[in-house]
C-alpha cells in the first residue's frame, strides 16, 4: 500500500492510502497484406491481440480502424497501424506494412505482311486485331494486341 500527503510550510496533512494503477502500452501489432496486380483494392490485415487496430498512411494521416481494412492503391504503398486499448487508451508503437502493386502492361503494335504472319506460333492469314496474354514472373497478366494487315500476293502466270 502506498500513502500520500501534502506539505505546506512545516505542516503535513494526514496520510491517505493511494491506489496506483499501472497501464502498460500494448505490443505493436503484426501486419500483412497480399500483393495485387495493377491498381485497386487491397486488404490490410492486422493482429492486435483483441485490441482496436488503427490504420494510418505513411504521413501519419488516420485512415480508419479494423481488420481486414480495405484500401485502394495505385502503386506500392506503405501503411502503418497501432493497437489501442479502448479501456486505458494506451497505444502501441507503430508497425508498418507495404502493400505491393505489381505492374500490368497493355501493349500494341502494328504489322503489315504479305500472305501470312506468324506470331506466338500461330499463322495468321487474315487482317485483324489479335490479342495475346502473357503472365509475368509476379503472376500478373500483360496483354499485347497485334493490329495485323495482310496483303495477299497475286499469281500472274
Amino acid at each position: 500500500t502506498y500513502y500520500a500527503s501534502t506539505t505546506s510550510s512545516t505542516c503535513e496533512s494526514e496520510k491517505v492510502a493511494v491506489n496506483i494503477v499501472i497501464n502498460y502500452n500494448p505490443e505493436a501489432p503484426t501486419l500483412s497484406c497480399e500483393p495485387r496486380c495493377g491498381a485497386g483494392t487491397v486488404s490490410l490485415i492486422g493482429n492486435a491481440n483483441g485490441l482496436t487496430l488503427k490504420w494510418y498512411d505513411a504521413n501519419d494521416n488516420y485512415l480508419g480502424s479494423g481488420s481486414p481494412f480495405p484500401v485502394n492503391i495505385t502503386g506500392t504503398t506503405v501503411f502503418k497501424a497501432k493497437a489501442v486499448n479502448g479501456t486505458t487508451n494506451c497505444e502501441s508503437p507503430f508497425s508498418s506494412v507495404t502493400a505491393v502493386m505489381y505492374p500490368t502492361y497493355e501493349t500494341e503494335f502494328t504489322i503489315t505482311s504479305c500472305d501470312s504472319y506468324v506470331w506466338n506460333n500461330v499463322t495468321y492469314t487474315q487482317s485483324g486485331n489479335y490479342n495475346h496474354t502473357y503472365v509475368s514472373v509476379s503472376g500478373c497478366d500483360s496483354i499485347v494486341t497485334l493490329h495485323l494487315t495482310i496483303n495477299n500476293s497475286y499469281n500472274t502466270s
